[in-house]
């Protein structure tokens, strides 16, 4: 059994969601596991419902005509009926014939109705006295002289015409909440928000293929330091992928500088906020964030300002990494964690032989024999700052 096997027997099951994140505040722990971990825990512990919703996906190959492939429109939408208004009019005779059935007015015989159509004349006749006026297109004192076969016209008498009031459908407006979403996170990583969508829809079938809406995955996106994807939300799969298309945009065919862009875009200088918003989407501990930014750079070095960088991240190379805004330094160093946490560092010491290790010849003042304590003051001051995310995260 390795130590890693040894470690995860340690854990604490109740304290493992569903989706395999493992979350123990008492340690200062907060990790999603690698699948190798629950296929051991569910072997060890013979029990397949450990972290039974746990998804994975290895890297596929991209196929190249995929971005160009024309999408199928698909139906087109039927455009909402409205009912025709209805500008016939209604004539009845003697013999009570109505010459449009839809008619619902009082149903009288032609008679019936010519003697009270001249009742109302008359009374209005009265009333204003005016002798042998024509009201309704007829003289009242010819209304016994209209034959058996003769119509009365009676369109403009509001009591006997229904005219249909045509239904006006007002549509809301679709607010495209993913589009939203990808032009949030563009303008953090200084990608094209149109070709990033577009790249997005084509590898996803426009939002419809069973591996994203199913396994929360994308063709060539993954974690970093993994080649698996871990994701729990759309939003966060968006933010993996953001990051590839800015670091990695080969992965899918696109040259750099045919995505990059400079838009001048300044994050909030609310870093509780920007920490708080992060660390429930990728699940990453907010207080050890927080203490780690405060114990490396105290918010007001000159690598945090000039270049972005909160807390010492090194590129491949080993050169510090600048940062076109503090919002993406803070992204990368807790994808910086998570890939710590992946690689078996989960509690403070651990992260520390890893992300400054005493036996790191660059530290030619002995500082890093000091991380671990700096950090874990930082850590139990920032733990009233962010209760209400610790709250939220221990639910989920």
């Amino acid at each position: 059994m390795t130590n890693r096997e040894i470690a995860l027997t340690r854990l604490d099951l109740s304290k493992l969601d569903q989706n395999g994140r493992y979350v123990d505040l008492n340690n200062s722990i907060m990790q999603t596991l690698r699948y190798e971990d629950v296929l051991f825990l569910r072997r060890f512990y013979n029990d397949r419902n450990i972290a039974r919703n746990y998804e994975f996906a290895h890297i596929q190959p991209i196929n190249p005509n995929k971005l160009n492939a024309k999408k199928n429109p698909g139906p087109k939408k039927k455009q909402p009926q409205t009912r025709k208004k209805n500008t016939k009019k209604y004539s009845l005779t003697r013999d009570n014939k109505y010459t449009n059935k839809k008619h619902k007015g009082i149903k009288k015989s032609g008679f019936k109705m010519v003697v009270a159509a001249g009742l109302i004349i008359l009374s209005f006749s009265t009333v204003k006295n005016f002798a042998n006026t024509e009201i309704i297109g007829f003289p009242i004192n010819t209304v016994e002289s209209y034959s058996e076969n003769q119509t009365i016209d009676v369109a403009g008498v509001n009591d006997y015409e229904e005219i249909a009031t045509p239904e006006v459908e007002v549509e809301a407006p679709v607010i495209d909440e993913r589009r939203e979403l990808i032009n949030e996170l563009a303008n953090i990583f200084q990608v094209d928000a149109d070709k990033a969508y577009e790249t997005i829809r084509a590898l996803t079938d426009n939002f419809e293929s069973d591996d994203f809406l199913n396994k929360l995955t994308i063709e060539n996106v993954s974690c970093k330091g993994s080649g698996q994807i871990y994701a729990d939300s759309e939003e966060e799969l968006f933010l993996y992928t953001m990051r590839i298309l800015k670091q990695a945009p080969g992965r899918f065919g696109i040259n750099s500088s045919n995505i990059r862009i400079d838009n001048n875009y300044e994050s909030s200088t609310n870093y509780q906020e920007i920490i708080s918003k992060y660390s429930n989407i990728l699940g990453v501990d907010p207080c050890l964030i927080h203490a780690i930014i405060t114990a490396e750079t105290g918010w007001d070095s000159e690598m945090f300002n000039n270049h972005n960088n909160p807390a010492g991240i090194k590129t491949n190379s080993g050169s510090w990494w600048h940062f076109d805004n503090k919002e993406e330094g803070i992204i990368e160093l807790m994808l910086e964690i998570l890939k710590y946490q992946r690689e078996g560092a989960y509690t403070i010491e651990e992260i520390s032989e890893i992300h400054c290790p005493l036996s790191d010849p660059g530290d030619v003042n002995n500082i890093n024999q000091h991380w671990v304590s700096n950090v874990k003051d930082a850590y139990n001051e920032a733990q009233a700052l962010y209760a209400n995310e610790l709250n939220h995260q221990q639910k989920r």
